[in-house]
C-alpha cells in the first residue's frame, strides 16, 4: 500500500479535492483508502461536547476480543 499526503482546507461544500500535481497517481475508478487527520477542535463548549460524544460512541467499535490480552497488563 502506498500513502500520499497533502494539506487541504475544506470549503463549504466539504469535498476533498486531490491537487492537480497528484492526479497522475490515480486511475479512474481506482479504489483508495482515506484517513482524515484534523487539527484538535477549538476549545469551546459546543465543539468539545460534540467531539466527546463522537469519541465515546465510537471508541469501542475498534475493540476486538483479542485485545483483551492488553487489559491484563
Amino acid at each position: 500500500m502506498q500513502a500520499i499526503e497533502f494539506p487541504f482546507k475544506l470549503g463549504s461544500d466539504k469535498f476533498i479535492k486531490i491537487p492537480a500535481r497528484l492526479e497522475k497517481f490515480f486511475s479512474p475508478k481506482q479504489k483508495v483508502r482515506v484517513i482524515i487527520l484534523m487539527e484538535e477542535p477549538e476549545e469551546n463548549e459546543e465543539n468539545a461536547e460534540d467531539w466527546n460524544n463522537l469519541v465515546s460512541t465510537n471508541f469501542l467499535h475498534g475493540y476486538h476480543e483479542n485485545d483483551e490480552v492488553y487489559d491484563k497488563l
